[in-house]
Order: C-alpha cells, then sequence, then structure tokens
C-alpha cells in the first residue's frame, strides 16, 4: 500500500515538472505578419433588364414670333414747320419743311424688298358718362384720323372747348421721304343754328398758337418687315395692339 501511493505521488511530481517545463520553454507572442496578395476579381455578374420608358411630358407653350426681319422706329412727333390758312379761313394747315420729310427708315431695301406699315398716335375726344363732360384719351391708328386738342382759352370740358384736327400723311412714300401733315377745324358746329360757325378763340391766332396745339400728338411709328409678306407672317397689321404682340414692340 504504501509503495503504491509512493508511485502516485512520484507520477503526480513529474507531472506538474513537465507542465512547468512546458510554461517555463514558452516564449513571447510574435508580429503580425505581412498581408496576403490581393485575390483574383470574380467574373463580372450578368447585366440587369432595362427599366420601362417614362411617359412623355405635356408639350410647352409657343414662344413669341421672333423679330428678326422687323424694325421699328421711335414714336416721333414731327415739327410742323410751314403753316397756311384756307381761302374761307375755315382751317389751318400745318406741314414739314422738304428738310422735315427726310426718314431713314425709308431705304431702298425696306420700299423694294420689304413691307411698310406707318402708325398715328392721336387723342381722341371720348364722353364721360360719370362726370358728363369729354376728355381726351390716346389712341393708336393705321390710317389718318380726325383728333382732338384742348383750347387753351377754356376752362370747361364740352365738345366746344376742343378743337377738331386731321391728322395723315401722304401715301406716296419715296426712299428717305415721308410727308405728314395737319389740318386744324377753326369752327364747330352750331347745333341750334345747324351749321358750321367760326371758334372765336381759334381766329385771328398766329402759326404758334396751333403748332402748341399738336407739338405732342401726333406721333408716327414706322414697322418695317423686311424680305417677308404679311401673309407668311401671320399677323394682321392694320391691328397695332396685335403687331405690337407678335413683335414685342414696347410702348
Amino acid at each position: 500500500m504504501k509503495t503504491l501511493q509512493h508511485h502516485f505521488t512520484r507520477i503526480g511530481f513529474l507531472f506538474a515538472f513537465l507542465m512547468f517545463t512546458i510554461s517555463a520553454c514558452k516564449g513571447p507572442q510574435g508580429d503580425i505578419g505581412p498581408a496576403g496578395s490581393t485575390g483574383t476579381a470574380g467574373p463580372t455578374g450578368t447585366a440587369g433588364t432595362n427599366g420601362t420608358t417614362g411617359t412623355v411630358g405635356p408639350a410647352g407653350t409657343q414662344g413669341p414670333t421672333g423679330n428678326a426681319n422687323v424694325v421699328y422706329t421711335a414714336w416721333k412727333a414731327p415739327t410742323w414747320e410751314n403753316y397756311g390758312r384756307s381761302p374761307d379761313n375755315r382751317r389751318a394747315y400745318l406741314n414739314v419743311s422738304t428738310a422735315g420729310t427726310t426718314n431713314a427708315a425709308f431705304t431702298a431695301d425696306a420700299i423694294n424688298k420689304g413691307v411698310i406699315y406707318t402708325y398715328i398716335k392721336i387723342k381722341a375726344l371720348d364722353y364721360d358718362n360719370a362726370n358728363q363732360e369729354y376728355k381726351l384719351v390716346e389712341r393708336i391708328t393705321p390710317q389718318g384720323a380726325l383728333t382732338y386738342a384742348k383750347n387753351p382759352g377754356r376752362q370747361t370740358n364740352q365738345f366746344e372747348d376742343f378743337i377738331g384736327t386731321y391728322v395723315a400723311y401722304d401715301t406716296n412714300i419715296g426712299v428717305n421721304y415721308f410727308y405728314p401733315y395737319v389740318q386744324v377745324y377753326t369752327e364747330r358746329y352750331d347745333q341750334a343754328k345747324q351749321q358750321f360757325v367760326p371758334l372765336e378763340d381759334a381766329m385771328g391766332k398766329p402759326a404758334s398758337f396751333f403748332r402748341d396745339l399738336v407739338k405732342d400728338l401726333p406721333q408716327f411709328r414706322h414697322v418695317i418687315v423686311n424680305g417677308s409678306t404679311p401673309a407668311r407672317i401671320g399677323v394682321d397689321f392694320k391691328d397695332y395692339a396685335a403687331v405690337k404682340k407678335a413683335f414685342n414692340i414696347p410702348d
């Protein structure tokens, strides 16, 4: 029994000694080794199917007509140099001198290869029902027209307080030539007498009186369409508002 116990004691001692020896022989942890080389890329996968086409958006609104072939002049009141009276003294005439007919917009190309339209800015006479009186309003016309001016000697705004004038231009235009004119009516229609009678405030007045009446209006503007015809452009040139909108012409 003693011998067997002694035997196990030796075996335990040897096992402990062996474990101590192994533990004592283990060295410190070494450095991390270098990274391995990158592996080759795998094969590309198959392409996915195309998505469905989206719906077409709505069409945009049409832009304004261009004005590459259209030119226009500024509004301009002529200088009325010439003055005269009718033989019966019922009208005064105002027109321009020879120098005043010069108009650079009327070129040979504009006349021979294009179309020229002239517009006149006038003052029309409208009746104001609210105030029961007349007033002057600005209008634009493509032809000769009756226009009015306030008689500077009158304080009220009744029909007889305004002087009627007729403005027009010679339709026989030429290269660098445009001839406007004005007739001032120095009479009014008397309803009681059923006839025209002299306008006392305008009788015996000098030329300066009539020039002052029309120094601001009428005014003229020329719109020139180069190398095109009105039918192809599709604009009613008798309607100035339509022309202004179509070609972006400012006031």
